[in-house]
């Protein structure tokens, strides 16, 4: 919210420097878009655009606003004949592709981004599923532009989503042995939420991941700082040490929360030709809470979290691994260690396909408990 806030008042602030008000007035200033596949055979879009008036006479100051359309230029073009308002697009915080747009590729809706230099540079791109309209004219929320900024802001400082904008995407499009990850946003009691992290192979869209799998993939790809995360245990190796049990049928699972989680990982290529990788991750944290009473007063109850947090937690990446190999997608960048460790081949999209399905990975997972008590 504080981004949209800032963003209406810097361009109040441009504007009121430059144009007459009544022209500031007669603008519509375009703050998301979405788009789906209308029909596969002509390329035709479904384009749903957001945009805010500076009209003080205007009913509502976030209007919305259909088109159709064959490019993304043409979409803003076609929707201009359909509002008394000049549309603009330099400051849009969101692109939002259905699903069906997704799956057959995005770059060619994103490349005039590129060549326009008043467009911002850090909005936010995600899938819509089932589709952008559904999401951008969800009835739950007042101002859905305003809503999902905030949305995603909020869960990037959190440490829940990766960070993850324009450019990053099209970096990780372009570059080969890495591919891009994106928010997937559904709709749940009438109002967006981000349900998955959707995966990609270059541009397009192929499948999704869940927040517990987004959670291991970023303890890899960014360093967390004052993470969250809960993780499930069997409760059998702490039968002995849980306090007052007096449950007639014991719970089989053990649920802890981690906080203030610290972070880093390093990867290693260390066999070139069998391509076998050594992933070593170290987790800090604090132990908030349990669903059982554990008084851990020994190093001998420390010892026994800590070793089955890092076996939980290294057979949750063998079981993603085997997931990312067999649906071919790279969001962690193994290829640009591979490329880094070969600099005297050209590494191809095309070429890491082949290979990334061959690797093998060995994961090491180091948690360290900091601080602890009786947790309840």
């Amino acid at each position: 919210m504080i981004r949209i806030v800032m963003t209406l008042c810097l361009v109040m602030l441009s504007l009121s420097g430059c144009v007459p008000g009544q022209q500031i007035e007669q603008l519509g200033i375009i703050t998301s878009y979405g788009v789906d596949l209308l029909d596969e055979e002509e390329g035709t879009l479904d384009n749903t655009i957001l945009y805010t008036q500076f009209d003080p006479e205007a009913p509502q100051p976030m209007q919305t606003i259909e088109s159709t359309s064959s490019t993304y230029l043409d979409a803003i073009s076609a929707a201009n004949l359909k509002t008394s308002y000049k549309l603009v697009t330099g400051h849009i915080s969101l692109k939002l592709f259905g699903k069906e747009m997704a799956e057959k590729g995005i770059m060619r809706l994103l490349s005039p981004h590129l060549r326009d230099a008043e467009e911002p540079a850090n909005i936010y791109i995600a899938v819509g599923e089932p589709t952008a309209k559904e999401i951008l004219m969800s009835k739950g929320i007042t101002d859905v532009s305003k809503f999902l900024d905030q949305l995603f802001e909020n869960n990037i400082r959190e440490e829940i989503l990766p960070k993850s904008n324009f450019m990053d995407f099209v970096h990780n499009v372009d570059d080969p042995g890495v591919d891009p990850i994106q928010p997937v946003i559904t709709i749940k009691n009438d109002k967006p939420v981000i349900d998955q992290i959707g995966l990609f192979q270059q541009d397009q869209y192929v499948a999704s991941i869940s927040p517990d799998e987004t959670f291991l993939v970023k303890l890899i790809i960014e360093d967390f700082r004052a993470g969250k995360r809960e993780i499930i245990l069997p409760r059998a190796p702490f039968d002995p040490f849980i306090q007052n049990d007096t449950d007639e049928q014991p719970k089989e699972d053990l649920y802890l929360t981690l906080d203030e989680i610290r972070s880093s990982a390093d990867i290693s290529l260390e066999d070139k030709k069998q391509l076998h990788y050594q992933v070593n991750v170290d987790l800090e944290a604090r132990l908030m809470e349990s669903s059982e009473p554990i008084k851990i007063d020994s190093d001998k109850v420390l010892n026994l979290l800590e070793t089955e947090m890092s076996r939980k937690f290294e057979e949750q990446y063998e079981q993603l691994t085997n997931k990312l190999k067999e649906l071919n997608v790279d969001p962690i960048g193994f290829g640009t260690h591979y490329n880094a460790e070969t600099k005297h081949e050209d590494l191809t999209d095309e070429k890491w396909r082949e290979l990334f399905p061959t690797t093998t990975i060995n994961y090491n997972v180091n948690v360290n408990i900091i601080r602890h008590g009786v947790i309840e």
